[in-house]
């Protein structure tokens, strides 16, 4: 066996856990939406639901084109147990660790073609949980918590200084 074959060989596989780990985690997304304390959180939520689906997507293109047929996955998805910050913070963690996992890939892929959907994933992962941090400050998604609404909060009936 050439090298090429062991690896796609193998990233047909890997490509099957991608596929449900994006699945699985939009659908988080759209559970936490359902509990997101704000507006403007559950729309971040659903957003990243959205892009967690289409990466999901595109992963099972990717292994159709490897293997020729459709991926196969247990429906099996853990559900969202613990409290809305609790599940927050967890997703944080499952990003990084995703994120890490698509930089590897990228790192050892033999195409441009892969090369670029993993970096691209992978810097959209990192996104995601830079996002998702603004959901454990509620107040910095809708403008209260910047530092000039502080000030002008604080600064209410005194003159700024100049």
């Amino acid at each position: 066996m050439n090298s090429w074959y062991t690896y796609y060989s193998a990233l047909s596989r890997r490509l099957l856990d991608y596929i449900k780990e994006e699945k699985c985690a939009a659908l988080h997304y759209l559970e936490l939406a359902k509990s997101a304390p704000t507006a403007p959180g559950e729309k971040l939520l659903l957003e990243l639901a959205k892009g967690e689906s289409e990466h999901g997507i595109k992963f099972s293109r990717l292994y159709l084109q490897i293997i020729g047929e459709e991926p196969i996955l247990p429906p099996a998805c853990t559900q969202v147990t613990s409290s809305y910050y609790q599940a927050i913070e967890e997703r944080i963690l499952a990003v990084g660790t995703v994120s890490h996992r698509y930089g590897e890939e990228f790192l050892n892929a033999p195409d441009m073609y892969l090369r670029n959907l993993f970096y691209h994933t992978k810097t959209e992962e990192t996104n995601n949980g830079l996002r998702l941090m603004l959901l454990l400050r509620p107040a910095a998604l809708s403008g209260s918590g910047s530092p000039q609404s502080q000030q002008a909060e604080a600064g209410k009936g005194a003159a700024m200084p100049s």
